[in-house]
């Protein structure tokens, strides 16, 4: 089990599927700022266990002001910290970002 298949499970809508609808959207840009903002991976490194293409990673990593997207982030990021350090602790996968 990698990092990749943990976030695949978790949010495989929004990593399979095209869609515009604004929720699988608000998934998408979450995954890439958590991926590099958070886990200070490389842009290169998360389009490829995302699935995107590296403009798109650049273009999610993009400011927006959206109040609506800033709850929903810090929402998500706080349940999913503690989700991947357990699921890094069960396969004994070192977590990027961490010292």
């Amino acid at each position: 089990m990698t990092i990749e298949s943990f976030l695949k499970t978790k949010y495989k809508n929004a990593l399979t599927t095209k869609c515009r609808n604004r929720e699988l959207v608000m998934q998408r840009r979450m995954l890439s700022l958590f991926l590099v903002n958070e886990l200070r991976m490389k842009k290169i490194h998360a389009s490829r266990i995302l699935g995107f293409s590296h403009q798109a990673v650049s273009l999610f990593l993009k400011p927006v002001h959206d109040p609506q997207f800033n709850k929903f982030y810090e929402s998500e990021k706080t349940n999913l910290i503690p989700e991947l350090e357990n699921f890094c602790q069960k396969y004994n996968i070192e977590m990027y970002g961490k010292g």
